[in-house]
């Protein structure tokens, strides 16, 4: 096994996770390269400070921790605008009203084409070369002016 092959499965390797042939393939090079030996101790240290258990924190900790949070996000300057803002009905209101007409128009499906519009057609004018977009409704209407819808 190379120096680069051994490198790739050291974890595996400092995991148990090598079958046999593999593994006795990188204790032969790790007994002869000083640089995956010394990589091997670098896993080793990191995989025993990743496995060291700490207590949970106590309640006394925890709730110093909330309140150390609560502290900031009062700080915040955002907070302090929004709370500010949300507190007078004036803006208040419209916010709420502009909040629930967003929610509504989120939820509802699209209405259909309540304002009469038909869908569109490209039509061209014969000859000349030039397009237009009408509804169908003007498309009826163009023909009496020589224009060809498609």
């Amino acid at each position: 096994m190379n120096h680069e092959q051994t490198q790739e499965l050291l974890s595996d390797y400092l995991d148990g996770e090598l079958d046999a042939r593999e593994s006795a393939a990188a204790v032969a090079h790790l007994s002869d390269c000083a640089d995956c030996r010394a990589e091997l101790a670098r896993y080793r240290r990191a995989d025993a400070a990743l496995r060291a258990a700490t207590p949970p924190p106590t309640a006394l900790q925890t709730a110093a921790f909330v309140r150390a949070v609560r502290k900031r996000l009062e700080a915040a300057p955002e907070a302090a605008f929004l709370a500010s803002w949300l507190a007078s009905p004036r803006f208040a209101v419209p916010a709420f009203v502009l909040a629930f007409a967003g929610l509504i128009a989120a939820v509802l499906p699209p209405r259909a084409d309540a304002g009469g519009l038909a869908e569109a057609l490209l039509v061209a004018r014969g000859g000349s070369g030039t397009y237009a977009w009408l509804s169908k409704s003007d498309a009826a209407a163009a023909s009496a002016f020589d224009w060809e819808a498609p």
